[in-house]
């Protein structure tokens, strides 16, 4: 394991500040949504925003409820900071058990994009 990815499995529901983004990590079950207006105050303004959907598992590695944490969230932050004009990458991860964060998940099929700590290391 990357010392990068010990403290990101480490985190729960929140802000991180990742160096050249801004990660916030949110429930694939939608638990924390009262505490989205919170999170969104910490996305900084300058770096490009980067959204792990946690604990896919938990809803059987669907893809719904991913659909709706994304577009719900990014809904949210596009209503409470409109002056926002960064670059939004989402992805699905189960931190728990490494999947989407360091190595492609065989349980979350349907996401083609880059792990979690590839869409770190890309983000400019």
């Amino acid at each position: 394991m990357t010392a990068v990815a010990e403290p990101l499995l480490a985190a729960r529901d929140g802000v991180v500040d990742a160096g050249t983004a801004t990660l916030v990590i949110l429930d694939a079950r939608g638990a924390d949504r009262q505490r989205w207006s919170a999170l969104v105050s910490g996305i900084a303004p300058d770096r490009p925003l980067v959204i792990a959907v946690d604990q896919m598992d938990r809803v059987g590695n669907d893809y719904e409820p991913f659909k709706w944490v994304r577009d719900a969230f990014v809904a949210h932050v596009r209503r409470a900071r409109p002056e926002l004009a960064v670059p939004v990458h989402v992805m699905p991860v189960t931190m728990r058990t490494g999947d989407n964060v360091g190595r492609r998940s065989r349980d979350i099929d349907w996401y083609d994009g880059p792990t979690l700590l590839d869409a770190l290391a890309i983000t400019p």
